[in-house]
């Protein structure tokens, strides 16, 4: 999934620094939901509903964003 940094980041992997307005790639459901959560990180409906087909997650098209995320974490 791409999301867009909207807080300065140190990428725990790398130890790169990433700026505001960089793009963030993961398929990590718990760091997506992590980013996001913790609003260092933003993503659009249309990112999610992408990334939860490709992982054959099931939802409701009319859900709202946050409940789409909440789907990302098992909530």
């Amino acid at each position: 999934m791409k999301l867009k940094i909207i807080k300065r980041l140190k990428d725990k992997y790398t130890g790169e620094i990433i700026l505001p307005g960089d793009i963030l790639i993961t398929d990590e459901l718990n760091r997506i939901k992590d980013l996001i959560n913790r609003e260092i990180a933003e993503v659009t409906k249309k990112e999610i509903i992408l990334f939860l087909d490709k992982k054959d997650i099931v939802y409701n098209p009319k859900m709202k964003k946050e409940e789409l995320i909440a789907l990302l974490g098992g909530d």
